[in-house]
C-alpha cells in the first residue's frame, strides 16, 4: 500500500495559529510520528511525505506529486480555528462522492478509530471541495485534529503524548481499512551476564539531563499593564506602578508597522502565576492589564540573523480555480506563476507567486512589469524569516494596518496569543493587498482586498446578543452596547453591527488603551486626534453611541439627519457629507493615514459573523443530538 502523506501548510505558510502554536508545527509533528508508526509496525507500506520539514509547498505540487507517485490514498492532516469557540474533530472527502463509494467507507472506518484515541468531540464526517480532495486522483480525505484558537483542544495539542495517541488512531484507521498486517515481533536477545568485576569501577559524573527532543515550544506569559502608542505615557505608567511596590518595564511591539509601548511587570512560565498577578493589577485599578503568550524556541542553537524576502503575488483569490486560470494566463506571456496559500482570519487564499527576492529593488521591478501587463491586483509580500526567540520582527508589517489612539494593536487579552513571539512576519505591499477576485466576487477578502460596494448604508443582521457575545470572549468586562447599536443603526439605515466592529477597533475590544478613558463613552474616538487629545465626551454609554452613528451618517449620506433624536455629534458639520458611502471609503477620513481602516473593520465584522455561524450552528446540533 502506498500511502502519500500530507502534514498541511509549512514553511512561508504558517496555517492557521493560536494559544502559542502554528497549525504547521502540529500537523509536521503528527505526521512524522504516523509515518514512524506505519513504517515500524507494519508490513507492505510505503509512505511518501509533502514535506518532512519546515518548508514551503503549493497545493498543485503535493497532487501533482502524489498523483505521479501512483499512490494508493492521499491524506491531509490538518488543524482547524475558528473563533476560539469551536473544539473537536471532523474530516473531509471531495464533496461530489457518494456516501457509499470507496472514499467514504474508508472515511467511516479512519474517522472511528482517530476519536478512539484523541479525546475530541465529534463533529462529524464532512464533505468539500478542497484542492487535494479534488485533484488526487486516488482515494483521498483530510482530517481536521482539534481547533488551535480555542484553549481546550490547545493545550492537548502542546502534548507530545497527545500528538502520538492522535497519530495511533490514524495508524490503527488506514490498518483497519487497507488490511495491513503487523511485522512479526522479534523476541529480544538474551542479556548477557556480566563478568564480575575485579575492581570496583570509578563512579562516573552524571549527565545532565537532556531537553525533551519531542517538544515543540517553550510558553512564557508575560503581564502587561498597559500598552500606549505614547512612550511617555508607557513612562507615566511604570512610574505609577513604582508607588504601589510594582516594577515595570517597558517593551516595545511592532504591530502593523506601528510601536507600542507596553509595560511588563511580570514574565512566568505558569499560566497560574500569570494570572494571579494578573488579577492582582486588575484590582489595583488597572483594567487594561492583559497576559502576552509567547512561544520561544527551546533549543540551545543561536538565533540566525533576519532574512527578508520580498515575493511578487499576481492576484489572490478565494478560488484554486481562478488562481490555476491566472497561472495559465502568465504563463502565455512567459512568466511562471506558482500557487501558494496564506490564511487571513481562517479562510484559505490563493496567491499566484511569480518571484521571490533578498532585494527590494528586484521585487519592485517585477511588480512593475506585472503591473504594466494589466495586473493591477499585483502586491509584495514582505516575510521577514528571524527565529529571535523573544523578540518580535522589526520588519512585521511595513504597510500595515492604522491603529488609532484607542487601539493596542493584536493584544487581545489574557486567553489570546498577542504574536508578541512570532517567528516570521508578513506584510503585503503594492496597489490592493491581495487582490479582488473578480469570478468569487462575493468571497472578497475583507482585510486586504476592496469590497467594492459593501456601504455603510444598509441593514443590521447580528442581533445584540451575539455582537456581546464576541466582544466579552475577548474583554468578559466589555459595555453590553449591542441593542443602541441595533437601535440607532436601523433607525439611521446604517449597518449597525459593522458599527459595533468599528467601535471594537477604536477602543480596543472596549479596554480603552489609548487616548480616550472609559468615562468618556467615547466609543468611535470622536475628537481623539493624538497627542493626548482626549476627544469629545457623553453623559451615558447611549448618547455616545447616537454620537458614533450620526459621524457614519454625515459621512454616508448628503441627505438631511433625521429629528427624532438630538444632534449629540459635536463634528457632525466638520464632515464633508457623502464623501464616504463605504466602509473602505473611510480609509483616511476616520483616521489618518488609514489607509487600511476600512479594511480592518470589516475583518472583525467578519470575524463576528463566523463566531455567530458557529453559536448558531451549535444550537442547531443540540436540537438534534
Amino acid at each position: 500500500m502506498k500511502l502519500y502523506l500530507d502534514p498541511g501548510h509549512g514553511g512561508q505558510d504558517p496555517g492557521a495559529q493560536g494559544n502559542g502554536l502554528n497549525e504547521k508545527d502540529i500537523t509536521l509533528d503528527i505526521a512524522l510520528k504516523l509515518r514512524k508508526i506505519l513504517l515500524d509496525d507494519y508490513e507492505n507500506i510505503d509512505v511518501k511525505m509533502s514535506r518532512s520539514s519546515d518548508t514551503t509547498k503549493g497545493l498543485s505540487e503535493r497532487t501533482t506529486e502524489a498523483n505521479n507517485w501512483g499512490a494508493d490514498f492521499f491524506l491531509a492532516i490538518h488543524i482547524n480555528s475558528d473563533n476560539h469557540t469551536a473544539q473537536g474533530y471532523e474530516d473531509y472527502i471531495y464533496r461530489d462522492l457518494s456516501s457509499s463509494s470507496t472514499t467514504a467507507k474508508y472515511q467511516n472506518i479512519i474517522h472511528a478509530e482517530v476519536l478512539k484515541k484523541n479525546q475530541l468531540i465529534d463533529r462529524g464526517k464532512k464533505k468539500a471541495n478542497f484542492h487535494v480532495l479534488r485533484e488526487s486522483k486516488m482515494p483521498a480525505m483530510l482530517t481536521e485534529n482539534g481547533f488551535i484558537d480555542n484553549t481546550h483542544d490547545a493545550a492537548l495539542m502542546k502534548q507530545s503524548s497527545w500528538r502520538q495517541d492522535v497519530a495511533q488512531g490514524h495508524a490503527n484507521g488506514l490498518a483497519k481499512a487497507f488490511g495491513l498486517k503487523l511485522k512479526a515481533k522479534v523476541p529480544p536477545k538474551p542479556t548477557p551476564t556480566p563478568a564480575p568485576a575485579r575492581q570496583p569501577a570509578k563512579p562516573s559524573t552524571p549527565a545532565a539531563p537532556s531537553k525533551p527532543a519531542d517538544s515543540l515550544t517553550g510558553t512564557v506569559y508575560e503581564v502587561m499593564v498597559g500598552s500606549f502608542t505614547s512612550r511617555e505615557n508607557a513612562e507615566d505608567r511604570v512610574a505609577a506602578l513604582k508607588k504601589i511596590g510594582t516594577t515595570g518595564t517597558i517593551v516595545t511591539a511592532n504591530i502593523s508597522g506601528k510601536t507600542w509601548y507596553r509595560v511588563r511587570v511580570g514574565s512566568f512560565s505558569n499560566r497560574s502565576q500569570a494570572e494571579a498577578l494578573l488579577s492582582k493589577m486588575e484590582k489595583a485599578g488597572y483594567n487594561d492589564s492583559f497576559i502576552v503568550i509567547e512561544s520561544r524556541n527551546v533549543t540551545d542553537s543561536p538565533s540566525k540573523p533576519a532574512e527578508t524576502v520580498y515575493e511578487v503575488m499576481v492576484g489572490s483569490f478565494t478560488s484554486i480555480e481562478n488562481a490555476e486560470d491566472r497561472v495559465a494566463a502568465l504563463k502565455k506571456i512567459g512568466t511562471t506563476g506558482t500557487i501558494v496559500t496564506a490564511n487571513i482570519s481562517g479562510k484559505t487564499w490563493y496567491r499566484v507567486r511569480v518571484g521571490a527576492f533578498s532585494s527590494r529593488s528586484q521585487a519592485d521591478a517585477l511588480l512593475s512589469k506585472m503591473e504594466k501587463a494589466g495586473y493591477d491586483d499585483s502586491f509584495i509580500v514582505i516575510e521577514n524569516t528571524s527565529t529571535t526567540d523573544n523578540q518580535t520582527s522589526p520588519n512585521k508589517s511595513t504597510s500595515g494596518t492604522p491603529e488609532r489612539s484607542g487601539s493596542s494593536g493584536n493584544a487581545i487579552g489574557m486567553g489570546g496569543n498577542t504574536g508578541g513571539g512570532t517567528s516570521t512576519g508578513s506584510s503585503i505591499v503594492g496597489n490592493s493587498g491581495t487582490g479582488s477576485d473578480p469570478g468569487n466576487r462575493p468571497d472578497i477578502d475583507p482585510v486586504h482586498g476592496n469590497p467594492a460596494g459593501f456601504t455603510i448604508l444598509g441593514p443590521t443582521f447580528l442581533s445584540p446578543e451575539h455582537m456581546n457575545r464576541f466582544v466579552k470572549n475577548i474583554n468578559p468586562k466589555a459595555p453590553e452596547l449591542g441593542s443602541f447599536y441595533l437601535t440607532f443603526g436601523e433607525y439611521y439605515g446604517i449597518r449597525g453591527d459593522v458599527a459595533f466592529a468599528q467601535a471594537i477597533l477604536e477602543t480596543d475590544y472596549f479596554r480603552f488603551t489609548g487616548d480616550v478613558r472609559p468615562e468618556q463613552n467615547n466609543f468611535s474616538g470622536l475628537g481623539a486626534t493624538g497627542s493626548k487629545a482626549r476627544g469629545a465626551s457623553f453623559a451615558t454609554p447611549e448618547e455616545g453611541v447616537l454620537a458614533h452613528l450620526q459621524h457614519l451618517y454625515a459621512y454616508a449620506t448628503t441627505i438631511k439627519l433625521p429629528g427624532q433624536y438630538p444632534l449629540v455629534d459635536p463634528r457632525f458639520d466638520l464632515v464633508d457629507r457623502g464623501s464616504a458611502p463605504t466602509w473602505i471609503a473611510l480609509n483616511g477620513k476616520w483616521a489618518v493615514p488609514g489607509s487600511d481602516y476600512g479594511q480592518t473593520i470589516l475583518d472583525i465584522y467578519e470575524r463576528m459573523i463566523h463566531l455567530t455561524i458557529q453559536h448558531l450552528e451549535t444550537t442547531r446540533q443540540n436540537l438534534n443530538p
